[in-house]
């Protein structure tokens, strides 16, 4: 669209006009003026650049909603007096637009002004009269202060200022907004917010976020926001304390202190009875107040990466209400004892991960609510307490890089475990009667170089789907149950390969086994004929492969690395859509013959195939989109390739084409076809 009609404003009934992201609309014709029942206009992202103007008789009054965001050629707002009805004014966007018409004055009935991403420093002093005006935005703005009479904007509920970053100071006048709720200023220069006295009827603000105020010192008398709910000063780095004050604020249900200077909480913030959320990631934090038990309320503490942080006070195990306490990242040595008779059992979330400094693990009896136990990287941590087995509703464990050797044999009377996380580890062994823990479907032990077995019960799993051992010593893999989906294992021990005949669930699959001295392809003969998405395999013993590879009737991605002994491909199962083949040293002949009717085969990647020669019916895949072929030197030529009707995008190095014969590179980006 690039214009409305010239006679639009006949059109008696028309109530609504959108044309958002009409980016060639540039004018809109004066008659508009005349519509006498339109009460929306919204033209975001056209390219408009300015409004007709409403003479003071015009009928058109019934306007409530003018949406210009987006206008990047809108320079000024119109003479706005005639706009009677007017609810919401948006201008979000519009980045030539460096004033607002004082006129906007007049707008008993405006409840939304949106000046967000605009050019516009300053508001003029007369939006002081919107009496209406519950919500003012102007995030992203270049606006440098606040009208100085903004007290008497009685309605007005919610100001959004965030990342105007030329924002340096709040008016004193702030204080007297008596319908003032929430009030975020993130990322401005304010160095202080006003101080607000007893007296005053300021008292209905429930959000106040500073949050990255990189200027901000100090937080003011607090004494009077007693209706606050959230405190957010997230990022204000010159912060190095909080008023005493705070521990009046009786509703106050989140305080974030992240990524400030301060080091020590008020000792007042005890007084908190509605406090649920602390958090203080990031921050100089170094204690926590010693009588932190007695804040009923709180359920969640993040000090994630508070890494002057030592000791949390044994106080801590008396809150009733905690449920998450993260403190990873810190450098405290242990956790506090929790008695059998102690109330604080409702704990489900413990994430000490990172904690180096860590030692051992309590008596975990008392954390019957647990349900993560997160202790990664805590490289000091040598074993976990037998009383680990007492947590019936644990539903993840992750002890990934620790120095545990051996889990307790308890852990078996996990019945509610469901992933169990090892990876990097020095676990050597999984326990004996693994398949006890009949709720287990994942287990992650990745890159755990001392890790032989596993366990022959481990078939007993009903529900088992992921198993990823990659970067171990196993010595042989047991039968394993028919539930996974997932199979990743890798060995540079292996004596024996794997028992994969039974896996009829079995959609990812990836083998990496050193079996040089096995001459039939015994694992992938006794595949299952189901259905396969994907397929990784990196085994030494592959010689060809042939007609085997067809019991993976429903294969979709096929990735074959490192088969150092495969000579020939063939036999593709039919349905391959994703095929890769990787740095297969003595691979000869890639045959795609049987790839069906050739319209599923998208992406074709072979690399590293330094006696690759030659690649049949290459040129009948109609349907090829992606195709790489990186040092095959001896693959002199390819076919004719007007077949490649689908081809987006190819790189084929050290090749001649017929096309092109003589070049050495040819890629997409500057060769056509």
């Amino acid at each position: 669209m690039q214009k409305l009609p010239e006679a639009i404003g006949m059109m008696e009934k028309l109530e609504e006009i959108y044309g958002e992201r009409c980016s060639q609309l540039e004018m809109i014709p004066s008659d508009i003026v005349r519509l006498q029942s339109l009460k929306i206009l919204k033209l975001t992202g056209t390219c408009v650049e300015n409004v007709p103007e409403l003479p003071q008789s015009s009928v058109t009054t019934k306007l409530e909603v003018l949406d210009l965001s987006d206008c990047k050629m809108l320079k000024e707002t119109p003479e706005l007096s005639a706009f009677l009805s007017l609810q919401k004014l948006i201008l979000k966007g519009c980045g030539l637009l460096t004033k607002l018409s004082d006129s906007i004055g007049m707008l008993k009935y405006l409840a939304e002004l949106d000046v967000s991403c605009t050019s516009i420093a300053e508001l003029p002093n007369t939006i002081v009269n919107l009496k209406s005006l519950k919500v003012l935005k102007m995030n992203d703005s270049l606006m440098q202060k606040l009208p100085e009479a903004i007290g008497i904007m009685e309605k007005l509920e919610e100001i959004y200022g965030e990342r105007c970053s030329r924002l340096e100071m709040i008016p004193s006048d702030i204080v007297r907004l008596q319908s003032l709720k929430i009030l975020k200023l993130t990322g401005t220069c304010v160095e202080n917010v006003p101080e607000l006295p007893q007296s005053s009827v300021a008292t209905k603000l429930e959000v106040l976020d500073l949050s990255d105020c990189k200027m901000l010192k100090e937080t003011p008398e607090l004494s009077a926001f007693l209706s606050l709910q959230k405190l957010i000063l997230k990022g204000c780095g010159l912060l190095t304390k909080l008023s005493d004050s705070i521990g009046m604020l009786k509703y106050l249900a989140e305080l974030d202190v992240s990524c400030t200077s301060i080091a020590e909480l008020p000792n007042t913030i005890v007084n908190l009875k509605s406090l649920k959320v602390l958090k203080m990631n990031d921050s100089l934090m170094q204690k926590l107040p010693e009588a932190i038990g007695i804040m009923e309320k709180l359920e969640e503490i993040y000090g994630k990466r508070c890494r002057w942080l030592e000791m949390f006070p044994s106080d801590i195990v008396r809150l009733q209400s905690l449920k998450i306490l993260k403190l990873t990242g810190t450098c405290v040595e242990n956790v506090p004892e929790l008695p059998q008779s102690s109330v604080a059992t409702r704990l489900e979330v413990l994430n000490l991960s990172d904690c180096k400094m860590l030692k051992e693990t309590p008596e975990l009896s008392a954390f019957l609510s647990l349900q993560k136990l997160i202790l990664k990287g805590c490289g000091l941590l040598t074993k976990l307490s037998d009383s680990i087995g007492i947590l019936k509703y644990l539903a993840e464990l992750d002890v990934s890089c620790t120095s545990i050797a051996e889990l307790p044999n308890t852990i078996i009377n996990l019945k509610s475990l469901k992933v169990l996380k090892m990876n990097d580890s020095r676990m050597q062994k999984l326990p004996e009667a693994i398949g006890m823990m009949e709720k287990l479907e994942e287990i992650y032990g990745e890159r755990c170089m001392q890790l032989e077995m596993i366990p022959s019960d481990v078939v007993r799993l009903p529900i088992l789907k992921i198993l990823k051992l990659t970067g171990t010593r196993l010595k042989n893999v047991p039968k394993l149950p028919q539930s996974l989906e997932c199979l990743c294992l890798s060995s540079t021990a292996s004596e024996k390969e794997p028992e994969i005949s039974n896996l009829v669930s079995l959609i990812n699959l990836e083998l990496c086994f050193p079996l040089t001295y096995i001459t039939s392809p015994t694992i992938l003969k006794r595949a299952p004929a189901i259905s396969y998405l994907y397929c990784k395999l990196e085994l030494s013993i592959i010689t060809s492969i042939s007609s085997y590879l067809g019991c993976f009737r429903c294969l979709e991605e096929l990735e074959l690395e490192n088969c150092n002994n495969l000579r020939y491909i063939g036999s593709l199962p039919s349905d391959l859509r994703i095929f890769a083949v990787y740095n297969c040293r003595f691979l000869e002949v890639v045959d795609l013959s049987n790839l069906s009717d050739f319209k599923n085969l998208e992406h074709l990647k072979v690399q590293g195939c330094p006696k690759l020669v030659e690649i049949q019916d290459l040129d009948r895949l109609e349907s090829l989109e992606y195709l790489y072929i990186e040092h095959c030197s001896p693959l002199l030529c390819l076919p004719d390739l007007s077949n490649w009707k689908e081809l987006k995008k190819w790189d084929v190095d050290a090749l001649a084409t017929y096309s092109a014969r003589g070049k050495q590179v040819a890629r997409s980006d500057d060769l056509p076809l």
